[in-house]
């Protein structure tokens, strides 16, 4: 499914945006949350739990470059 979504994301545009949001987003959203709790209740201290949430699972499956590739983001800019 990966494949087929980060193959033809021009042709199939409806299904790369639905991956986005229920796949990509939804988690980083709930990892997000997880992270400003934890930081609220004092066992971890970060400067942006929503980058952080962004960074992990992209640790762990490229979700930056997911949605790059998906069109559903700009790619970074050299100095991010």
């Amino acid at each position: 499914m990966i494949r087929l979504m980060l193959g033809e994301p021009d042709r199939f545009p409806a299904l790369a945006a639905t991956f986005c949001e229920v796949a990509v987003r939804w988690t980083g959203e709930a990892m997000a949350d997880l992270l400003r709790r934890q930081c609220k209740r004092g066992l971890i201290r970060l400067e942006d739990p929503d980058g952080a949430a962004g960074m992990l699972p992209g640790m762990m499956t490229m979700e930056p470059q997911h949605v790059v590739l998906l069109g559903q983001r700009p790619a970074p800019s050299p100095g991010k």
